[in-house]
């Protein structure tokens, strides 16, 4: 069933447990394996049996990483029974490649496992056995849904224009309301993460999954940063097109890149249409943001709806960082334009 309005409020107020996992084991990753640290984590080694050995679909893999289908069992005597998504990074033996993503799986266990609410995907543990290398596997629940844009993929019928995803529903038709609804959802799990002092580093739609009630789900921190922690705090790259104007001048990640990327990700669930869709190069794009401070035209005729989330996204997207509204304040001008 699809979240309510009072459910999505109340989940911007969500917060952690002081224990996440109070009644499993944490483990340091094992001394013999290069990922040697005392970040403790819950410890699945030998409970996660793939279902097949072939990788998902394309837009499943990402640029270091595989993810494979597979199932999850509370001890060694109960059969499998929940469906989990086995997140493996695509190592070698180089060793410049090894150390490169032995602190992007550190980066995001330690970010991932202390992060609980409603909008963000839950991180079940590490599988020492589900890697290569040496290297532990992600583990977290697999959502049949898929990303933002291979459910928008699957549901041609769906007018694109207004949401995110259709909701589960058995009738066909969608409304605008739940579409709101929606949109909603993610600024409650990225205010959730600002809230935490926690920068995703690459929203865009194909880092949000649905879960099977129809919510959508922020995922995929290994370009995470920790603000005010020594090691995360560092200057980074997310993804072209959705990537803030001041991170293609080196500067250093924080609230307001995420912002910026949040705007680019509403636009393309609104209008349907992927950012500078006219530009095949990043580095063209890249250059329009830098030298002609382009963004996204707004589609024409538009409609009430869009003209009024329209100075949403004008406002996260604006060129000077510090000039951005918060995403608190995108929250609260969601409520004001469309749930007053």
């Amino acid at each position: 069933m699809a979240q309510s309005e009072s459910e999505l409020q109340g989940a911007s107020d969500y917060r952690p447990s002081d224990t996440v996992f109070p009644h499993e084991a944490r483990h340091p990753l094992p001394q013999h394996s290069p990922f040697v640290t005392h970040m403790p984590f819950r410890d699945l080694t030998g409970r996660v049996q793939r279902e097949t050995e072939f990788i998902l679909p394309a837009a499943h893999i990402g640029g270091f990483a595989d993810i494979y289908i597979g199932h999850f069992t509370e001890d060694d005597k109960s059969p499998p029974f929940s469906k989990v998504a086995i997140k493996v990074l695509r190592m070698t033996k180089e060793r410049e490649v090894v150390e490169r993503l032995s602190r992007s799986l550190v980066r995001e266990t330690a970010v991932w496992q202390h992060l609980q609410h409603p909008n963000i995907l839950k991180f079940l543990g590490l599988a020492r056995d589900s890697g290569k290398f040496c290297c532990p596997a992600l583990i977290s629940p697999y959502c049949d849904n898929g990303t933002a844009n291979d459910y928008l993929k699957s549901h041609p019928d769906v007018n694109t224009r207004l949401f995110l995803v259709r909701q589960l529903l058995s009738s066909p038709a969608t409304n605008l309301r739940q579409a709101r609804l929606q949109i909603r959802g993610i600024t409650n799990g990225l205010n959730y993460l600002h809230g935490m002092q926690v920068v995703h580093g690459d929203l865009k739609p194909s880092n949000i999954l649905i879960h099977d009630d129809g919510r959508p789900l922020l995922c995929d921190f290994g370009q995470s940063r920790v603000l005010f922690h020594r090691g995360f705090t560092t200057k980074q790259a997310g993804t072209t097109r959705y990537q803030a104007p001041e991170l293609f001048m080196g500067e250093n990640i924080d609230k307001a890149a995420d912002v910026y990327s949040f705007s680019m990700t509403s636009y393309e669930i609104w209008t349907g249409r992927l950012p500078f869709s006219e530009i095949h190069l990043d580095v063209v794009i890249a250059l329009n943001i830098i030298q002609n401070d382009t963004r996204p035209a707004k589609p024409d005729p538009a409609s009430r709806e869009t003209e009024l989330i329209w100075t949403i996204l004008q406002a996260c997207w604006r060129r000077i960082p510090m000039d951005r509204v918060s995403i608190g304040e995108v929250m609260r001008n969601l409520d004001h334009i469309f749930f007053s």
